[in-house]
């Protein structure tokens, strides 16, 4: 989520506000709340390249992610990242390399046919892989709630509609849920 110098992570992992995982990636640490400096914005790596109305307010996951960066919210980091690796994957999974752009016609590619994955590259296969061993470790109920949430970006009037969750309850499911992936994809 943020780039700092190899010594800022250092004094954050030396006085426990960030842990590394096993992937190598830090995170923060149950509890820490570290602000960001001012010139990174959480809001410009997740929107990035989209055109956003001055009257369009921030809703669902999107805005949940700007209030985890200002450490407010029900959504630790950690969470948020979770949510942000599950759209990248379901991203990468949809891509294919070598696709035309014919929509008229079925996908086509510059492999020659046979009994191979058809289109798909093998970065889109990886992330199908994990996307399905993700969902099994997660279970079903927190993976359908993220997907909906993040992938589908939803707002939270229709999150809570779908998922038969109360204003009360929601942010907590979101985050129970979200936690849920971000233990899926650490392990």
């Amino acid at each position: 989520m943020v780039v700092v110098d190899g010594e800022t992570v250092a004094r954050l992992l030396a006085d426990g506000s960030i842990r590394e995982t096993e992937d190598g990636d830090c995170v923060l640490s149950e509890g820490a709340v570290i602000a960001p400096a001012p010139s990174l914005s959480l809001w410009a790596l997740i929107a990035a390249g989209r055109k956003w109305r001055s009257t369009e307010s921030f809703k669902g996951f999107i805005g949940l992610a700007v209030l985890a960066q200002r450490g407010e919210g029900p959504l630790s980091m950690r969470q948020v990242k979770a949510g942000m690796r599950l759209v990248a994957d379901a991203e990468l999974e949809t891509n294919s390399g070598g696709l035309t752009m014919n929509w008229d016609a079925g996908p086509s590619d510059r492999r020659r046919r046979g009994p191979q994955g058809g289109g798909q590259s093998a970065s889109s296969a990886q992330a199908s892989a994990r996307l399905k061993r993700v969902q099994a470790l997660a279970g079903e109920e927190a993976w359908k709630l993220a997907w909906i949430a993040c992938v589908e970006g939803v707002s939270l009037k229709d999150l809570k509609a779908r998922s038969g969750l109360g204003q009360r309850t929601l942010g907590p499911a979101l985050a129970r849920a979200l936690e849920q992936l971000a233990n899926a994809y650490e392990r």
